[in-house]
């Protein structure tokens, strides 16, 4: 693992983020940690080319996953439960995978990538979401939305707003 490696940790009742890799050279790798109870952001990344959020257990949280200003950026079979806002958010990056993710009682949307290019959203379980399932706004090309399964959403299932050459299957 090149760069910064976060692995393996138990995180509960944290007031503001539970794990917060910001800038980090070389990429990061945020996996298999356990994460309950936390005030502000379960995971969050920002300003990193490379990056992996995956495997990862997160519990009441404001928002479950915050990739900021990443390219390169995986966000894989994570499951994100209990949420007061959106599940897995994703802003400014581009070459993006969210893909094997599973959301339930999510406050916000359950996924929301707004500002982003070249960006996979597949094979993710939503269920009780509050806003929309998947919410794709602002987006450059390449952006593919396929084989999600969403049950029990207040909002649209898939919202796309301002998009550039996308395919929604």
């Amino acid at each position: 693992v090149g760069g910064v490696a976060v692995l393996d940790n138990s995180v509960s009742h944290v007031g503001n983020y539970g794990i917060w890799v910001d800038v980090a050279s070389g990429g990061a790798t945020i996996s298999n940690n356990n994460l309950a109870t936390i005030g502000n952001i379960g995971i969050y990344a920002v300003s990193i080319a490379g990056t992996t959020i995956g495997g990862n257990t997160i519990d009441y949280a404001s928002t479950g996953v915050f990739a900021d200003h990443t390219g390169a950026t995986r966000v894989l079979d994570n499951s994100v439960t209990n949420t007061g806002g959106d599940g897995i958010d994703v802003q400014f990056a581009d070459d993006v995978s969210v893909n094997g993710n599973t959301l339930s009682t999510i406050g916000g949307n359950g996924i929301l990538a707004t500002t982003v290019g070249a960006t996979t959203i597949a094979n993710n379980r939503l269920d009780h979401v509050t806003d929309d399932g998947i919410d794709v706004t602002y987006t450059g090309n390449a952006v593919v939305v396929s084989g999600n399964t969403l049950s029990t959403i207040g909002g649209a299932g898939i919202f796309a707003l301002i998009v550039g050459s996308t395919t929604i299957d």
